[in-house]
């Protein structure tokens, strides 16, 4: 049973491993952020330890959707504005003759990735420091901890 909303759109709850797995591989990847959806499987008897792991792994997931969604756009419209600018200072229109869509060789396009990641070092820098949202680390290991037998002294 898929559940929408605060738990995210891929939760399960009573499914065999089998369909969850099924259910899990067939998920297709994201248009805008190129990411496929993660499936998160709720425990019949889940702590609440246990849920606020999930629902801070939930939010993770939300906010790389977005980030990358926005990257990706960025991405796409500076690479556009790129191609039309370097062909107009060449002279060339947007199509040739047959009117197919000119493009640029991988030599004339490197400037375009170089820059753009030059552009983007502090966002990608940023992404990278603040990847999983507060707490989620500690709250995992505190879950470890609640689920392993007692060690006896």
């Amino acid at each position: 049973m898929a559940l929408w909303g605060s738990l995210g759109p891929f939760c399960f709850t009573s499914l065999d491993m089998d369909t969850l797995r099924a259910r899990c591989l067939g998920l297709y990847k994201s248009r805008y952020s190129n990411l496929r959806p993660i499936c998160y499987f709720i425990p019949k008897h889940e702590s609440v330890l246990e849920r606020k792991l999930r629902e801070l792994r939930q939010d993770t997931q939300d906010w790389n959707q977005r980030f990358w969604a926005n990257q990706n756009l960025t991405f796409t419209k500076d690479k556009e504005e790129f191609i039309i600018s370097k062909l107009k200072s060449l002279g060339l229109g947007e199509r040739d003759e047959e009117g197919r869509k000119r493009t640029l060789n991988a030599e004339e396009m490197a400037d375009f990735y170089k820059d753009f990641l030059a552009k983007n070092f502090e966002k990608h820098s940023q992404y990278n420091r603040e990847k999983s949202p507060q707490g989620e680390e500690s709250t995992g290991r505190r879950v470890h901890r609640e689920k392993s037998p007692q060690r006896m002294v």
